[in-house]
């Protein structure tokens, strides 16, 4: 159908033109990504969370190992076991290494981070594929508009008049509305 026997067709022809380039289904998904982001959102606040609560115990329990190193005497000189940073370091990762409660508590502090920046991840997924969206509705409208820019300079004035008059309206010469 041409875009002329198209717009000349009434309201039906120019949804039937305008369903060509899936213009309900823009604007239905650009309405809805607000909300979708908004939730998302949601979700990462509820992650962010939860990694803080699955991390806490991990970070007292090596605060209490920090502690222990720190204060443990050596009993032949009656002076700190682990004298400088370097020896309190390689003890304390030696003891998060063989500490299996430390371990298990790593492991919990891990996997609510993956869940954290997967949460993450997917709000800059729809975040990205909003704007895409909204570039397409800007091109749509772009291209439309040199259409219907087009129609004006394409058809006859007596044509424009005549569609024009069935609303009760006149047109001028280049101006279809």
């Amino acid at each position: 159908m041409t875009i002329k026997k198209t717009v000349t067709t009434g309201i039906s022809g120019i949804e039937q033109f305008l369903d060509q380039y899936n213009t309900r289904q823009i604007k239905e998904e650009l309405l809805r990504f607000p909300e979708r982001i908004l939730s998302q959102k949601d979700l990462i606040r509820r992650a962010k969370d939860a990694f803080k609560e699955a991390d806490l115990p991990r970070q007292m329990l090596e605060i209490e190992m920090i502690d222990n190193i720190a204060a443990e005497i050596n009993p032949a000189t009656g002076k700190a076991l682990f004298s400088n940073d370097k020896a309190r370091d390689n003890e304390l990762a030696k003891r998060k290494a063989n500490n299996p409660e430390y371990q298990d508590l790593r492991a919990q502090s891990r996997e609510a981070a993956r869940e954290l920046a997967a949460a993450e991840d997917e709000l800059e997924r729809l975040e990205n594929k909003f704007k895409a969206y909204r570039y397409v509705a800007a091109l749509v409208t772009a291209e439309l508009s040199v259409i219907v820019g087009g129609l004006a300079e394409e058809w006859p004035t007596e044509e424009i008049n005549a569609l024009n008059n069935r609303a009760g309206q006149k047109a001028t010469d280049g101006q279809p509305y």
